[in-house]
């Protein structure tokens, strides 16, 4: 016996497949998490893949991260929303809130011209330089609200899974100085040269010797 079909079957996958489609874009870090010293510079990729059929025409995104520990110097961008040399794309960043990097891409090319630039199945969108200031681990995290998202094909804004990363800085233990070096070893040579040169004081004839005794014989006989 047959089982009867769901007459909503048909259209609850559809939705399922239309929202899997959906939520094919994902915005990562890269590398998701690295390691430097205090005082050096590392760059963050933020890339974007899965697409499928869609492009990326805009977006307007915040990376959050902890001022205490880095401080972000610049922000370069990907080439794939369009050349701005060519006047194909409008781009702005700001790094002058600590805490955020906002960063932005307006392509102004046509949804057909992004579709054939667009192919490698991850691309950068932007690059962000930062300069570790302190010490310990700083979260690093893509910020979505009504300010922050990013737009596909007709301009339509997209659902975006974005993954979080970090960057750990560690603190730098100073070397002594050469200076400081060549001094202690200049200390540590005069000081066993004055103790080489220091006169040795008189303790006396050792009991048992020659002098002791010549000088017992002559107490005795009262010289």
């Amino acid at each position: 016996m047959k089982r009867p079909r769901c007459p909503h079957f048909a259209l609850l996958a559809s939705i399922l497949l239309a929202a899997d489609a959906s939520l094919g874009l994902a915005i990562e870090l890269n590398p998701p998490a690295q390691k430097i010293a205090s005082g050096e510079t590392t760059m963050v990729r933020i890339v974007a893949s899965g697409l499928g059929g869609e492009i990326v025409s805009a977006y307007d995104l915040d990376l959050t991260y902890d001022p205490a520990i880095l401080a972000a110097v610049s922000v370069s961008f990907g080439p794939l929303l369009g050349d701005p040399a060519l006047f194909q794309v409008i781009e702005s960043f700001d790094v002058s809130t600590d805490g955020v990097v906002d960063f932005a891409q307006l392509s102004l090319l046509s949804d057909t011209a992004l579709l054939a630039l667009q192919t490698p199945p991850a691309f950068t969108l932007a690059v962000v330089e930062f300069r570790a200031i302190g010490s310990g681990t700083s979260p690093l995290a893509l910020r979505f609200d009504d300010f922050n998202d990013v737009k596909g094909l007709n301009g339509e804004q997209l659902v975006v899974t974005a993954k979080p990363g970090s960057v750990t800085v560690t603190p730098v233990i100073p070397e002594p100085s050469a200076a400081l070096v060549f001094g202690l070893g200049v200390a540590v040579v005069a000081s066993s040269i004055a103790w080489r040169r220091r006169p040795a004081r008189y303790q006396g004839p050792t009991p048992g010797s020659a002098v002791a005794t010549l000088k017992g014989s002559q107490k005795a006989c009262g010289g």
